[in-house]
C-alpha cells in the first residue's frame, strides 16, 4: 500500500467534511437570522393602540386583556435543574426518623420519602430536579380561592422548597383530578421576569395540600447578548397563524405576559440549556403557549 497517497486521500477526506460542516452551520445560521423579528424602521410590524387591536380581530384574535406597551431587548440565559435535598425535606415534612427512603430503580440519586405513619404519603425528589408530593384526599368541598392560595403558601413555607430565589403567585385552577379542589400556581421569578420552566404547582383539596409538583431552575449566565423582541401583537399574530385562526373561529386571548422559556431536559439529556424570551399566551379556553420572542416560532 501506497501510505503517503494514503495519508493524502484522508487529509482530502477529513477537509472536506470541514468545509460540509461549515456550510451547514453557516447555512443554519442564515435561517435562523431569517426568522429572527426586526424592529420598527427596518420592516413593517403590528402596529400599536386601536389598529393593533383592529388588524388582530381581522387575524381571529379577540382580546380579553391589556397588551403589553413595550418589549425591551433580552439575552438567551444558560440554567440548569437545581436538584432539592431530599433528606432535608423529608425530615421538615415527617421529623427526624419519621420516614423511610426507597431509591427509584434505574435512577441513582433518585429517592421517594415515605410517612412511617400514613405510607400513603409520599415525597418524591429525583436527581434531575423535579419534586412530587402525594397525599390522599379527605372528603370535604372545594376550598375558597383565597383559603386555598393561603394552605399552598403556607405548605411551600414549611417544606423550604424552592432553596432560594422568588417565587411568585401564578394563578388558579380547577383540579385535574376527581373530585372538587384547586390548584394554585406559583412561577420562578428572576430579574423580574418570569422564568417560565421553575414552577410549583400546589393541589388543595378539603382543606388539605394532596399534590405538589414543582421544579427549580439554577441561572448560571448569559447565553448570548441581549437582542430585539418583537411585541406581543405580532407574537399573537404568529401564533393565530399557526393555529388557523380567524374571525368566525378566534382566539381568546386572556393574558399575554413576556418571560423565558425552553422545554426542561433532565440530566442525561443536557446539564444546561439555554432558554429564549418567549410571550407566553393564555386563552380562555385555558390552553397554553408560549412563542419565541425572537422568532415567533411556537416553543415545544
Amino acid at each position: 500500500m501506497d501510505w503517503a497517497k494514503a495519508r493524502l486521500w484522508l487529509i482530502l477526506l477529513f477537509a472536506a467534511l470541514d468545509v460540509y460542516l461549515l456550510v451547514q452551520v453557516r447555512a443554519e445560521q442564515a435561517a435562523w437570522r431569517s426568522w429572527a423579528w426586526v424592529p420598527p424602521g427596518v420592516a413593517n410590524s403590528a402596529s400599536s393602540g386601536q389598529a393593533a387591536v383592529r388588524q388582530l380581530a381581522e387575524a381571529g384574535v379577540l382580546l380579553e386583556t391589556d397588551l403589553p406597551a413595550s418589549a425591551p431587548s433580552l439575552p438567551l440565559w444558560t440554567v440548569r435543574a437545581q436538584p432539592a435535598d431530599g433528606t432535608t425535606l423529608a425530615r421538615r415534612l415527617f421529623g427526624a426518623d419519621g420516614w423511610t427512603a426507597e431509591p427509584w430503580p434505574g435512577s441513582p440519586g433518585s429517592y421517594t420519602y415515605v410517612d412511617r405513619k400514613a405510607p400513603q404519603v409520599r415525597l418524591s425528589v429525583l436527581r434531575e430536579g423535579p419534586v412530587d408530593y402525594q397525599e390522599p384526599a379527605g372528603s370535604g368541598g372545594a376550598p375558597a380561592p383565597e383559603a386555598a392560595r393561603q394552605l399552598a403558601d403556607a405548605f411551600l413555607r414549611r417544606l423550604g422548597w424552592p432553596p432560594g430565589g422568588e417565587l411568585a403567585y401564578d394563578g388558579l385552577d380547577p383540579a385535574p383530578r376527581e373530585g372538587s379542589g384547586l390548584v394554585v400556581h406559583y412561577v420562578e421569578m428572576f430579574q423580574g421576569r418570569p422564568l417560565f420552566g421553575g414552577y410549583a404547582a400546589v393541589e388543595v383539596r378539603a382543606g388539605e395540600v394532596t399534590h405538589l409538583e414543582g421544579v427549580w431552575l439554577e441561572v448560571s449566565g448569559r447565553g448570548g447578548s441581549s437582542r430585539p423582541v418583537m411585541p406581543a401583537e405580532e407574537a399573537l399574530l404568529r401564533l393565530a397563524a399557526d393555529r388557523g385562526a380567524n374571525p368566525a373561529q378566534p382566539l381568546r386571548v386572556r393574558e399575554v405576559r413576556l418571560g423565558y422559556y425552553s422545554p426542561f431536559y433532565r440530566v442525561y439529556e443536557a446539564n444546561r440549556w439555554d432558554v429564549a424570551p418567549v410571550w407566553r399566551v393564555r386563552l380562555a379556553d385555558g390552553s397554553v403557549f408560549y412563542v419565541n420572542a425572537y422568532t415567533g416560532l411556537l416553543e415545544k
